[in-house]
């Protein structure tokens, strides 16, 4: 594979021609469950905090510990994520009304306090003034009723006091959307909320088609992917919507696992390599559980090669 790229800065190393396609033409290397790097163990220790169920297990350690750990999807924090080049993030939101705070969290387990999340996103990007991001963030399933209305807006107004300008208006269509226009803009920020329709100027709904069985293979996912695609328009064709590839899969984040992990990501890279590039010119991102450098240099050199097709075709 090819080692190109400052991966803190490869939005903005893309040849021109790339900077000026539109932002549905490129592939982003996302995460799933972006947050679920570390449990937040202030409020595991919260009694009566209902967020946090591990506490029933305080008094079983062991037990406890495998359980915070099997809840991990990401070996890297977002700094580290944001560092080695992904550009897509997925979180889903909770709110703690002992603490009066928002969390991202995973079935209900909290793992970050979502304005202290999206703050280290926008210091990011502070400082790395070509690149542009992708904020896709839902309510957490596992809490039921969808967040009541004052809630979302509250959460909605954090976001519109981290990021301002920097939001990317909703007025315009992802096939609009080019790096160069939006780096010019300094509007660098596409955020998603994935629920009932919220009257901000800024805000998305990007309604993705996501293959997310846990316990599917890469390969079955692919097929499946394949299939499904061509029944809504045939993989050869460019699709307008908003489309993921989520590679998620049952994995540990646990260092005690490290090789199986290793040998899940070698499984995983030979069955990628065999999907012809054209396939993957569906999708607008491609998500990942553990996201490592490898997997963003395999996105960056899918861009290039389907780009590379783009203009013999021109």
């Amino acid at each position: 594979m090819q080692r190109f790229h400052d991966l803190r800065n490869w939005m903005a190393e893309l040849p021109k021609p790339m900077r000026r396609m539109p932002l549905s033409s490129l592939i982003l290397p996302g995460t799933h469950s972006s947050a679920a790097y570390q449990l937040d163990k202030a409020r595991l220790t919260d009694r009566g905090d209902d967020l946090h169920r591990l506490d029933r297990f305080k008094w079983l350690p062991a037990v406890r510990h495998t359980l915070e750990r099997s809840q991990l999807s990401q070996a890297l924090n977002l700094v580290g994520q944001l560092e080695t080049g992904i550009r897509q993030f997925d979180f889903c939101l909770s709110y703690n009304p002992k603490s009066e705070l928002f969390y991202f969290s995973v079935n209900r387990i909290a793992f970050l306090p979502a304005s202290a999340a999206l703050k280290e996103i926008a210091d990011f990007l502070a400082t790395h003034r070509g690149e542009v991001v992708v904020i896709r963030v839902a309510g957490d399933p596992a809490n039921g009723p969808r967040l009541p209305t004052e809630l979302v807006e509250q959460f909605l107004d954090c976001v519109d006091n981290l990021f301002g300008p920097l939001l990317i208006p909703n007025a315009l269509t992802l096939r609009q959307l080019t790096l160069e226009r939006q780096c010019q803009l300094r509007q660098r920020v596409l955020f998603s909320w994935r629920g009932k329709a919220y009257h901000r100027p800024w805000l998305w709904r990007l309604t993705p088609l996501m293959t997310n069985n846990q316990s599917a293979s890469v390969e079955r996912k692919l097929q499946f992917t394949s299939l499904l695609l061509g029944k809504l328009g045939g993989v050869s064709k460019p699709r307008e919507g908003y489309v993921i590839m989520s590679l998620a899969l049952q994995h540990s984040a646990d260092q005690d696992h490290a090789e199986q992990t290793h040998e899940l990501h070698r499984r995983m890279y030979n069955e990628l390599a065999a999907v012809p590039d054209e396939v993957w010119a569906n999708f607008h991102v491609i998500e990942v559980d553990l996201a490592d450098e490898r997997f963003v240099r395999w996105v960056i050199s899918l861009n290039y090669s389907l780009a590379g097709r783009m203009a013999l075709r021109h």
